[in-house]
């Protein structure tokens, strides 16, 4: 049993960095509060997106670092991104890795 619950934990454990690096959740650069949950194209440790600009276009005299947080949303959430259409895949590895979570504290908890 104890091999069982490892193996659950380790499951669970993977399924969570995994969705960490591949789902991200996206504010609307035109309506700031609504949010768009979305699959990224690449693994990233970032996992709100939020444009500093907003709709406007970049100024010459932007600071570097604002410039380097456009061009990350950019990327991940306006050019590269996975569809919109493959939210349901998102939404389904947030679940699976919920209910697995569960199910391998139910079997520690259980042995």
């Amino acid at each position: 049993m104890k091999k069982t619950t490892k193996k659950h934990v380790y499951i669970a454990g993977g399924l969570l960095l995994i969705t960490w690096l591949m789902t991200g959740f996206a504010v609307d650069d035109e309506f700031s509060g609504e949010f768009r949950f979305f699959v990224k194209h690449r693994p990233a440790l970032q996992y709100y997106f939020e444009s500093p600009l907003g709709m406007e276009d970049m100024p010459a005299d932007y600071p570097a670092n604002k410039t380097a947080a456009y061009h990350t949303y950019r990327n991940f959430v306006l050019d590269s991104h996975w569809s919109s259409d493959m939210e349901w895949v998102a939404v389904f590895l947030v679940v699976l890795t919920i209910a697995w979570t569960g199910f391998a504290a139910l079997a520690k908890k259980i042995s």
